[in-house]
């Protein structure tokens, strides 16, 4: 694994450097008012609210999920979660907590265009968003997603070896695209529900890609999901990927379970309990 290239990949400027001082931290302990998780969701005009008290522009609104008991000198792991077609950052309040209260910092950028859903939500209710399929937005969301994860390690204390992307649906297909474009930035990749890019010479970086995990959920009533999903698990593993391919039963939340196995897939592939 290319340790050495994720820290250089992700590490802070250091102008962020010197201002760094994480959430939570008080010589090097937890204060009580930091002992459940929390969530901090930015704003367009860039003020967080949460356990981060600073105030700074923000490349792109997002939600962090901060777990249970931070420990400030504890390097976590970290998820990247993009979200669903119709969704928004905000879904990290549901997923993460779903995942693990405790193992994780957990990290949610809006999706790049608005959805058509504000009808069918209601009034005053949340806008969703969705995601370009232009390469010029996906190159454009890349480097925001990169200029976002630094920023976090400014306020957090993040293992750089051990970042996770994970998508649903339309987030899922953007997560397979930015997964095998830069496989150095990440330890590995849960998909669920997305389309893996057939037609794009996806394993064109196979030799960085060998060793990374990948976690592959997908309907287990669609016959020709279910199909492709057998197929891309082997050509993955014949790249040498490590690949874990799980069926689910279709609903209109998210079954709880489904989340619990990217916690236990994690887990795994790290080598054990945190």
């Amino acid at each position: 694994m290319t340790s050495s290239r994720f820290s250089r990949s992700f590490g802070p400027r250091e102008s962020d450097r010197a201002e760094r001082q994480p959430a939570g931290a008080s010589g090097g302990r937890t204060s009580d008012s930091d002992s459940a998780a929390e969530v901090i969701l930015s704003t367009e005009n860039g003020t967080q609210q949460g356990v981060c008290a600073k105030t700074r522009p923000t490349v792109r609104p997002s939600g962090v999920f901060v777990p249970e008991n931070y420990e400030p000198n504890y390097a976590y792991p970290l998820i990247i979660w993009l979200h669903e077609t119709g969704r928004s950052e905000r879904d990290i309040v549901e997923v993460l907590p779903q995942i693990s209260m405790r193992n994780y910092l957990g990290l949610a950028l809006r999706g790049t265009v608005p959805a058509n859903t504000t009808a069918e939500a209601g009034d005053g209710a949340p806008a969703g968003y969705g995601w370009s399929r232009s390469e010029r937005m996906r190159f454009l969301f890349q480097d925001e997603l990169h200029a976002s994860v630094r920023r976090l390690r400014t306020d957090f204390h993040i293992n750089g070896e051990r970042i996770f992307l994970a998508g649903a649906g339309d987030g899922g297909t953007l997560a397979w695209d930015l997964f095998l474009a830069r496989p150095e930035w990440f330890a590995g990749v849960a998909v669920l529900d997305g389309r893996f890019p057939c037609r794009r010479r996806p394993l064109r970086r196979f030799r960085e890609l060998r060793g990374k995990h990948v976690f592959l959920a997908t309907d287990a009533q669609d016959a020709a999901g279910v199909s492709q999903a057998e197929q891309v698990g082997r050509l993955l593993y014949s790249a040498g990927l490590e690949v874990s391919v799980r069926c689910h039963v279709p609903s209109p939340r998210r079954p709880r379970s489904l989340l619990r196995n990217i916690d236990y897939w994690i887990m795994q592939s790290i080598g054990g309990c945190l």
